[in-house]
């Protein structure tokens, strides 16, 4: 055990001399958006005071708001082949929100919102990304999948088979549960694979997702918004592990543009025994 400690120990800091010996060039670039909302009622439901009183006079929002974002990314490139990548936000918030926007208040919700490692075989077409990525099952309509769109820590495989079909493998930790990873069987897991067909006037991806979430992994998730998307509708069953699996096809015509044929199909189950 400690020969196996020192030989990581050394690893690592080899990489550490290897890294610091070549200089990577930075290149920054980032997103800043502002707009200001003036709304009335907007969830259709008026509110009076607590005690009752002037009820269905008020309701309970500010009528004007104005919301800022600010994304920063940043790429470390080592060379054509491999780069880093750092994304950070701050936002969505409304100015004048406490702790963020409001005055004398330095934001201090600022968060990482990706960290990858992106890696292109060399003299290949295969590319490697490795890290706290977006990952989005493919979609036609509505610009993400409903099923999923969002950052996860996964690694995924791309590489075009022919110059009209691509293929897609990915795996991805959905969850992990508490901080010792020790305490409970509480892991969720995702394998993903999609298969780009690319031709004139047609697109085509199929793809197919399979996860398993032990027994402990609902109970442990802190939030409930992928629970409903990616497990169950019933949260009563969180003790029992869960085999779930999606498909899918993603489907756009455009042979006959100006006019656009798109269509998503999705498909899946949840299995919960017990």
């Amino acid at each position: 055990m400690k020969r196996l400690a020192l030989l990581g120990l050394i690893a690592v800091f080899v990489l550490g001399v290897a890294a610091s010996a070549s200089a990577a060039d930075i290149k920054a670039s980032g997103q800043y958006r502002i707009e200001a909302v003036n709304q009335s009622n907007w969830d259709l439901v008026e509110k009076g005071d607590a005690d009752g009183s002037n009820w269905g006079k008020t309701n309970d929002q500010e009528d004007f708001n104005i919301w800022m974002r600010v994304r920063a990314q940043f790429d470390f490139i080592a060379n054509e082949n491999l780069k880093g990548v750092l994304a950070t936000e701050i936002g969505s918030n409304a100015w004048g929100e406490s702790a963020v926007f409001d005055l004398g208040s330095s934001p201090v919700a600022i968060e990482v919102r990706r960290a990858y490692v992106d890696f292109k075989w060399p003299d290949t077409k295969v590319g490697i990304r490795a890290g706290y990525m977006g990952l989005s099952l493919p979609a036609a309509i509505g610009g993400g999948s409903m099923i999923l769109d969002e950052e996860v820590s996964a690694l995924t495989v791309t590489s075009p088979i022919t110059d009209n079909v691509s293929v897609l493998a990915g795996y991805a930790r959905a969850l992990s549960g508490t901080a010792t990873h020790r305490a409970n069987h509480d892991s969720y897991d995702l394998g993903v694979l999609a298969v780009p067909l690319d031709f004139d006037g047609v697109k085509l991806t199929p793809f197919l997702m399979y996860g398993f979430a032990e027994y402990d992994a609902v109970a442990e998730s802190a939030t409930p918004a992928w629970e409903r998307g990616l497990l169950t509708l019933n949260g009563t069953q969180a003790a029992t592990s869960k085999s779930t699996w999606w498909a899918g096809l993603a489907f756009e015509m455009t042979m006959f543009d100006p006019f656009v044929v798109k269509a998503d199909l999705n498909y899946g189950s949840v299995d919960s025994p017990g």
